[in-house]
């Protein structure tokens, strides 16, 4: 599963919206939990071995 993030913009936890499986690794796509910021981002993370 992803391994969760804090917002940049705001210090808010963010969550994983969407994981792009990859054969290697994974793209997650993280948005923040905070209403007001809705702040995004994607992340290329690996898998743990």
């Amino acid at each position: 599963m992803a391994h969760g993030m804090t917002c940049p913009q705001c210090g808010m936890p963010m969550y994983a919206k969407r994981k792009d499986e990859q054969p290697k690794d994974s793209w997650v796509y993280y948005q923040c939990t905070n209403g007001n910021c809705k702040f995004e981002t994607k992340e290329y993370e690996e898998k743990k071995r």
